[in-house]
């Protein structure tokens, strides 16, 4: 929500002070998106350590499929003519691969620090690793 401060700032030219200053939408979609992932945040790691002996790949598959329904029918809604005429990866190369294959390690190690140790612990690592 401070970032819309400086916004707020270079579009009147002047200090917002009084809240009335503010584009309201623009913060309200700030704090509905901080709350969001806050919930996501919680919900997965409840989700992980409900059941603590079962794998955390098994349970990436389980928190993971809905995303590639939903995904999955967003690609044939959006992109279905590519995907039936074999066009759909064109311009992925060796480079995309391994973008993939990082990411995909990234979420590996994510998923083991949530289920062993918090969610807290993810954000701090987080934060650690972009400054």
């Amino acid at each position: 929500m401070a970032s819309q401060v400086s916004i707020c700032e270079a579009q009147t030219g002047m200090r917002c002070e009084h809240l009335h200053d503010f584009p309201l939408m623009a913060l309200l979609a700030v704090l509905v998106a901080a709350l969001m992932a806050a919930t996501a945040g919680i919900a997965t790691e409840y989700l992980f350590k409900e059941e603590y002996s079962t794998s955390v790949h098994l349970q990436n598959i389980q928190l993971y499929s809905w995303g590639i329904l939903t995904n999955g029918i967003a690609l044939l809604l959006q992109e279905g003519e590519r995907l039936a005429t074999g066009t759909l990866f064109i311009g992925f190369d060796r480079k995309v691969g391994l973008i993939l294959m990082t990411m995909a390690a990234q979420g590996l190690c994510v998923a083991g620090v949530v289920k062993h140790m918090s969610n807290v612990t993810k954000d701090a690592c987080h934060e650690v690793a972009v400054e």
